[in-house]
């Protein structure tokens, strides 16, 4: 008996040995899944810090590629008027130039001409005004402005005058009215 004894203590004993240490397993598990949990969370937060400024890169580059599409059009206007434009060596230098122009910020030669960026739109428009008024003047006849001294002269019709013109289009028109009446109502 004492040995069955002895074998039910140790089993006892070895049975809340292994209940404790799965309970130290199950909180080890739990503290291994929380620490997974923020690194996780730190992972995600470093991806989206670079996905947004990549996306601001991308925004900004935009931007300025919209804006230098916008000028592209008014320098050439200016290029025509004054000649070509100055541009640096080398195609890091350009890229750097337009987003200079898109930003609005440096001035630049065109043929012995100095334009401010932010002066190129202005000054593309005035180019642009001033070219189509003096087209618009060469293009009138001197035929075609009337002389301002002499008024135009109009017939003036008297009221009785009128009546007895217009007299014979009304009575037609009457008849007509009253016979498409007649048809349609059946008078």
């Amino acid at each position: 008996m004492a040995r069955n004894i002895y074998k039910s203590a140790m089993a006892t004993g070895l049975a809340s040995g292994k209940m404790r240490a799965s309970m130290y397993d199950l909180a080890s598990f739990e503290g291994q899944k929380k620490i997974e949990d923020i690194e996780l969370a730190m992972e995600s937060e470093k991806l989206n810090k670079n996905i947004g400024v990549i996306s601001d890169t991308l925004s900004l580059a935009s931007t300025v590629a919209g804006r230098y599409g916008d000028i592209s059009e008014d320098v050439s206007t200016i290029e025509s008027k004054y000649g070509e434009m100055e541009q640096p060596e080398g195609m890091f230098g350009k890229i750097i130039q337009s987003a200079k122009i898109g930003f609005g910020v440096g001035e630049y030669k065109f043929g012995k001409e100095t334009i401010s960026a932010k002066d190129i739109a202005p000054t593309a428009a005035k180019l642009t005004q001033q070219s189509m008024f003096d087209e618009a003047i060469s293009n009138i006849e001197s035929d075609d402005i009337p002389n301002i001294e002499k008024p135009l002269e109009q017939e003036f019709i008297s009221d009785e005058k009128f009546y007895s013109q217009n007299e014979e289009s009304i009575d037609n028109e009457d008849e007509e009215i009253e016979e498409y009446l007649k048809q349609r109502y059946r008078m």
